[in-house]
């Protein structure tokens, strides 16, 4: 493959990925409100889910969004930081699949995160706008 090619392959894919985030970024801004969000209890189905959602909360944080299955956190701390906790985290659930992707352009972060073992899957998202000083954690937990 020439390079030429290869630069262009290259531009083509940052571009998509910044729109991507772009887009991503304004959906969180919406979803974020000003009113509190009381937490939802639910009966826990499978052994330990429950408490493997709680156990995800960024140490360092404050919870935004409190749902059955979906939380999202702000946090002040360096996105390397918290990315790294939540692949231990990941890692210390004995997920055996795991998706580990870090993007980070122009100072915006835009860092993904999934693991899975059998039906149980945490997907988390950690955003920083390089305009903002807060960082986003968005995590979804399916069981």
């Amino acid at each position: 493959m020439s390079p030429q090619i290869l630069i262009v392959l290259i531009l083509f894919t940052l571009i998509v990925i910044s729109a991507a985030y772009l887009n991503q970024t304004a959906g969180f801004r919406k979803e974020l409100s000003p009113s509190p969000v009381s937490p939802t209890v639910t009966p826990n189905n499978q052994g330990g889910s429950d408490s493997n959602i709680s156990g995800l909360k960024y140490p360092n944080s404050r919870n935004i969004i409190n749902d059955q299955n979906q939380q999202a956190f702000i946090s002040f701390d360096d996105p390397q930081v918290i990315t790294d906790w939540y692949k231990e985290k990941i890692k210390a659930l004995g997920m055996n699949t795991t998706s580990f992707v870090q993007t980070k352009t122009n100072g915006d972060v835009l860092n993904k995160l999934v693991g899975s073992r059998g039906q149980q899957k945490v997907e988390v998202e950690i955003i920083k706008n390089n305009r903002e000083q807060e960082v986003k954690i968005k995590l979804n937990v399916n069981s």
